[in-house]
C-alpha cells in the first residue's frame, strides 16, 4: 500500500475550526467500548489506554481513558480546548470528552483512524 501525501497537505498551516466539542457522559463512552473490555484495546501509553468503540449513532471512535492523576483538571481542559480547535491532516480529530467533577475519571473521544496505529505505520508492521 502506498500513501501519497502531497507537499501542500503536509506543509499547510494549522487551521482553527469552529468545532463544538461534545461532552459525553461516562456511560455513553463506557457502553461504546463494552465496559472498556480488554479486546477493545488499541494501544497503551504513559497516559493510559486507548479503546476502540462505537457510539450509539454508529460512529466508530477511539477512546483514550487517562490514568488517574496523569493530568490535572487544568491540563486536561487545556488539551481539550486546543485539540477541539486544531484541524490538520496529521492530527486525529477530537470528537468530545468526559471528565468527572473531581477529575479522577478523564476520557477523550477521537475519530477512529482505520488501518492500525502510529507505531505500526512507523515501524512497518503493516508492510511485512
Amino acid at each position: 500500500m502506498h500513501v501519497d501525501i502531497s507537499k501542500e497537505a503536509v506543509t499547510r498551516p494549522f487551521e482553527v475550526r469552529s468545532f463544538a466539542t461534545r461532552v459525553f457522559t461516562f456511560d455513553e463512552l463506557r457502553d461504546g467500548t463494552n465496559n472498556f473490555e480488554l479486546k477493545s484495546v488499541l494501544g497503551e501509553g504513559g497516559f493510559g489506554r486507548v479503546y476502540q468503540g462505537v457510539l450509539k449513532d454508529g460512529t466508530p471512535v477511539a477512546i483514550k481513558k487517562l490514568n488517574a492523576g496523569s493530568q490535572g483538571g487544568h491540563e486536561f481542559q487545556s488539551e481539550v480546548n486546543i485539540m477541539a480547535k486544531i484541524d490538520h491532516l496529521c492530527l486525529v480529530k477530537l470528537i468530545g470528552y468526559f471528565t468527572s467533577s473531581d477529575s479522577h475519571q478523564q476520557l477523550l473521544c477521537y475519530e477512529l483512524i482505520p488501518n492500525g496505529n502510529l507505531e505500526q505505520w512507523l515501524h512497518g508492521e503493516w508492510f511485512n
